[in-house]
């Protein structure tokens, strides 16, 4: 997993994860699109639990309570597991190759035509490589429009001064203020693998309410269409029996 791929994922499980800490758990549905494609995912929660499943049935399973992400991959019966530490040192290891390629790829560009050259500064602006960092921003806008049946209020989340995402957010999901701790934490082991994650993170828990709908870059898109409170069986968070233990693909890619 890149850095571009990881700063994607995280964005999508933060602007979907904002959920109730009820007894009995939560679980919803949501529509992902991006880079053209389109797939619905499931969700579901406990404290210190939750489960995406995607439409191929690949399942990531986050643990906050023994510091553990869990890959499930049904196709081969098989699974992985990397903490959240090792998890970091990867992807602190995947950022150094990345800034030995985009220096590379910034010495090539001064060879290219100037609109090649401006189209790709263009689209590393978006991916939110080879610039400086610049600080993020939340500004709640008076817009209000009802997303998947609830009333949302629009927030943009500026970076610099380019608008880089936009999330419209329910409260009337009144429960959303039990989970905030659980959020909080969840979003600082997920987001403090690198420093555009950090300040996203900080930006996001500045948006009252439950986001419903979330749109980074061009195409990149998140709208929850289901949320139910229900019973969750805790096995929802375990690997099924049989499944044969691998070694964590990143940890691989590391070595």
């Amino acid at each position: 997993m890149n850095i571009r791929t990881f700063v994607l994922l995280t964005f999508f499980i933060l602007s979907c994860a904002w959920s109730l800490m009820a007894a009995q758990g939560l679980y919803w549905e949501s529509t992902v699109t991006a880079v053209g494609s389109q797939q619905n995912t499931k969700t579901f929660y406990l404290p210190k639990k939750l489960k995406t499943i995607a439409a191929q049935g690949h399942e990531v399973i986050i643990l906050l309570d023994k510091q553990l992400m869990i890959n499930i991959n049904p196709d081969d019966s098989t699974y992985s597991e990397l903490g959240f530490a090792e998890m970091e040192g990867a992807m602190k290891s995947s950022a150094a190759k990345m800034d030995a390629n985009v220096g590379a790829l910034k010495e090539t560009m001064k060879t290219m035509p100037e609109d090649q050259r401006k189209q790709m500064e263009k689209m590393m602006e978006v991916m939110g490589v080879g610039g400086e960092s610049k600080p993020w921003e939340v500004v709640a806008t008076s817009e209000r429009q009802r997303v998947s049946g609830y009333a949302c209020r629009k927030y943009i989340l500026k970076q610099g001064e380019r608008d880089a995402a936009t999330v419209w957010a329910t409260e009337e999901i009144t429960e959303f203020a039990s989970m905030k701790k659980d959020f909080e934490e969840f979003s600082k082991q997920m987001m403090s693998m690198n420093p555009m994650g950090r300040e996203l993170a900080t930006a996001m828990r500045k948006i009252d309410g439950f986001p419903i709908e979330a749109a980074m870059g061009e195409g990149i898109r998140t709208v929850v269409t289901k949320v139910e409170a229900r019973a969750i069986d805790p096995e929802e968070f375990a690997v099924p029996k049989g499944y044969k233990k691998l070694p964590s693909p990143m940890l691989q890619k590391k070595q």
